[in-house]
């Protein structure tokens, strides 16, 4: 079926696969093929006749629709108008996902589109323009106030350098904390009213540190 009934639409006729491919066959061909159709202009259509009347000739003061003269194809008959033609909305492709709102833990992002053509005379009106979707939804474990330029789930208490877990697992380096909480400040935090370290082992092996 025409996506239109005037003004150019378009058609699709599709196929299927009755043999697959194998051992190395040629792949199938495109199983889908568009083409225009209705392409023909579409006729006037007045939206405010008077009574049942319809048509796309108006009489300029009762109101009433009236088709075209007899024999012709565009002359509307004495003492009335040719109404507009409908104009649909058009919209440009959707754009590409914007940034997310968050990290982890859940945010969204939004893509949108343009009006190429705005609606008119009794047309189609636009879709929606614009459009959201959940993402990053993993779970916060990095810390969110690291020293510098520093970054990771795990944070020296005493300096507030960031660092990652051991490689391979979810353990962090001696002397730092893991952040459990993405809005856990762990620099301004006092453990126990322990004195603060400097993030170095004692009594490594050998000349190790």
């Amino acid at each position: 079926k025409c996506s239109a009934n005037c003004g150019g639409g378009t058609q699709t006729r599709s196929r299927t696969v009755t043999v697959a491919p194998q051992n190395g066959g040629m792949k199938c061909p495109s199983l889908t093929e568009d083409q225009d159709c209705n392409t023909h202009a579409c006729d006037p259509v007045c939206t405010a006749c008077a009574g049942k009347s319809a048509g796309p000739c108006q009489h300029i003061k009762d109101g009433t629709c009236h088709g075209y003269m007899k024999g012709t194809k565009a002359t509307c008959p004495p003492g009335t108008i040719e109404c507009a033609v409908p104009v649909d909305c058009e919209v440009s492709e959707w754009s590409k996902w914007g940034a997310c709102s968050e990290k982890c833990g859940g945010g969204s992002q939004t893509r949108t589109r343009a009006i190429t053509v705005a609606a008119a005379n009794g047309g189609k009106e636009c879709p929606v323009l614009s459009e959201d979707q959940a993402c990053n939804e993993q779970k916060c474990d990095h810390c969110s106030a690291c020293l510098g330029k520093s970054s990771g789930p795990c944070q020296n208490p005493a300096n507030g350098v960031c660092y990652d877990y051991y490689y391979g697992t979810k353990l962090c380096p001696a002397g730092t904390i893991a952040c459990v909480n993405k809005n856990l400040n762990l620099a301004s935090v006092s453990l126990l009213d322990a004195p603060k370290g400097d993030g170095m082992c004692s009594g490594c092996f050998g000349k190790s540190a």
